[in-house]
């Protein structure tokens, strides 16, 4: 039998949603929550700092481990 385990919505900070990126470091890529308004502010704020940042869609969701 599969266990369940219970999702737990995530709700917008004012009118930031969180996206779920992507970058690479030291030739590893990691994975990041990014707050902000749209994918675009993101890329502006970021991409400078975060080398081949990707962004790969927004969190809806998150279970307990």
């Amino acid at each position: 039998m599969t266990e369940q385990r219970a999702m737990k919505n995530i709700y917008p900070i004012a009118s930031m949603i969180p996206w779920v990126c992507s970058y690479r470091k030291d030739d590893k890529k990691f994975g990041i929550i990014l707050w902000a308004d749209d994918p675009d502010q993101i890329l502006e704020d970021w991409c400078d700092r975060l080398q081949d940042l990707e962004i790969e869609g927004y969190l809806i969701g998150e279970e307990d481990a």
